[in-house]
């Protein structure tokens, strides 16, 4: 998959309040080596800032 595709999943999946997924998507994102601080960010702090979610 492209960095591009699992950055995206991995913010429609944070959108969504699956914070687990949305970490493995931007750590997967992260592992194919794009140096995207989006991603970066998205994974450290994924279970810090659950915005929306109840």
């Amino acid at each position: 998959m492209k960095p591009i595709a699992l950055l995206c999943f991995g913010d429609a999946l944070n959108l969504l309040c699956d914070m687990p997924g949305a970490k493995r998507a931007f750590r997967e994102c992260l592992a194919l080596g794009p140096s995207s601080s989006r991603a970066h960010c998205g994974y450290l702090l994924g279970g810090l800032l659950p915005g929306q979610c109840p």
